[in-house]
């Protein structure tokens, strides 16, 4: 037999449980918002090779026509080719931060160039081969790490860290 200080001690666990299973079943609030753009939103090229944020707050891509700058509501196109001439490909595979909100970028025809204040202009000199995987900005310098090399550019010098 169960005296009644044992059945209220049954009674308040069971009441703790199903209110613990009732809190378990509902959905939880997410601090997280997921949007999926295509070029119906207005991405103008969905094949993206590489992403970045600048300081400024933009979100910038690498993709099959160039480069993509996205503000939070709309994308805008940039394209090496307006500023540097050459062959019709518009292939950017690798973006990276630079100083002053200043992008480095990574194709094959153009090589590894420097986007800033709205212009694309060749970056130095640097050995090759050299196919870049990653650029990260370094405080006053920028790395780019490559298949065959590693590199640090700072203005327009460039040491290979590596041999």
């Amino acid at each position: 037999m169960v005296d009644k200080h044992s059945m209220k001690w049954l009674l308040w666990l069971s009441c703790a449980l199903s209110v613990g299973q009732a809190y378990a079943v509902a959905p939880l609030p997410s601090q997280f918002v997921l949007d999926v753009f295509g070029t119906k939103a207005g991405l103008p090229e969905e094949t993206i090779f590489s992403a970045v944020q600048t300081d400024d707050g933009y979100l910038w891509l690498a993709t099959a026509n160039g480069i993509v700058r996205y503000d939070g509501s709309s994308f805008q196109a940039h394209h090496p080719r307006r500023d540097l001439g050459g062959p019709f490909t518009q292939v950017v595979y690798r973006i990276g931060r630079g100083s002053r909100n200043s992008l480095w970028a990574y194709s094959f025809s153009h090589g590894l160039v420097r986007y800033e204040k709205g212009v694309f202009r060749p970056g130095p000199k640097y050995p090759q081969p050299c196919t870049v995987q990653n650029i990260q900005e370094d405080g006053d310098a920028t790395l780019v790490v490559c298949d065959e090399r590693a590199l640090r550019i700072v203005g327009d010098r460039v040491d290979e860290l590596t041999r």
